[in-house]
């Protein structure tokens, strides 16, 4: 039976993704990463108003990608009359430039760079917004972005990997391998870059969640 779901899962997934249908006033554009001159796509809303607004930037969580996930945000801040765009950051956190790394990070602070230059964005009013492994991401943004974001918003968010793994690994789910595949190699380290051991685990949360500038949910957001 498990074999059975992982195969439906395996298959459903892409196909939900394919299927996956967005509002018309969501459009589609891509950056090519100054990295690794990867092409890096994502989702925008621009919004209708002739003053500046402020810009959600929503990221996906850990097993979906800007194409398979459906936006959550994007209509709460087309009714504000606010930007909005959607990042694929590397797609589904399963090899080495995914989950936080510094191609991640790059290439979220260069979709912020494409909403400035193209969107009338207003600079001092920024969120940076994700669920899960999203919320990972935007604990990684909290830390290393170089732009002067307004807030963050990370939604039960994986808030240390290295923990995370053992008790993947524990469960036996499939996330041990994506965390850390079987020929790996070095320390495995979380989003704060403490290598793995004892002494050392610690939880980006206990850090972040004191900052007035960061804030945890686990339901719905409101828009400050």
């Amino acid at each position: 039976m498990k074999f059975i779901k992982k195969i439906i899962y395996a298959i459903c997934l892409p196909i939900a993704g394919i299927l996956a249908q967005r509002p018309d006033f969501i459009k589609k554009d891509s950056i090519k990463s100054k990295l690794d001159d990867s092409l890096q796509v994502f989702y925008y809303a621009k919004s209708e108003s002739t003053k500046s607004q402020p810009l959600v930037v929503e990221l996906h969580s850990w097993s979906n990608t800007s194409h398979s996930q459906a936006e959550i945000l994007a209509k709460q801040a087309k009714e504000k009359k606010w930007n909005w765009i959607f990042p694929n950051f590397r797609g589904v956190n399963n090899h080495i430039k995914a989950c936080c790394s510094d191609y991640v990070i790059n290439d979220i602070d260069e979709a912020i760079d494409w909403a400035i230059k193209n969107m009338n964005v207003d600079k001092k009013k920024i969120f940076i917004i994700g669920n899960s492994g999203g919320g990972n991401a935007t604990m990684a943004m909290y830390m290393k972005s170089r732009h002067n974001i307004h807030s963050f918003s990370a939604w039960s968010a994986i808030s240390d990997l290295a923990k995370w793994y053992d008790e993947s690994v524990d469960r036996k789910n499939r996330y041990g391998p994506e965390i850390r595949p079987p020929k790996s190699l070095g320390p495995l380290t979380n989003i704060l870059g403490y290598t793995h051991k004892k002494e050392e685990k610690q939880c980006a949360a206990n850090i972040c969640r004191y900052s007035r500038r960061l804030h945890w949910f686990s339901t719905d957001f409101a828009f400050n």
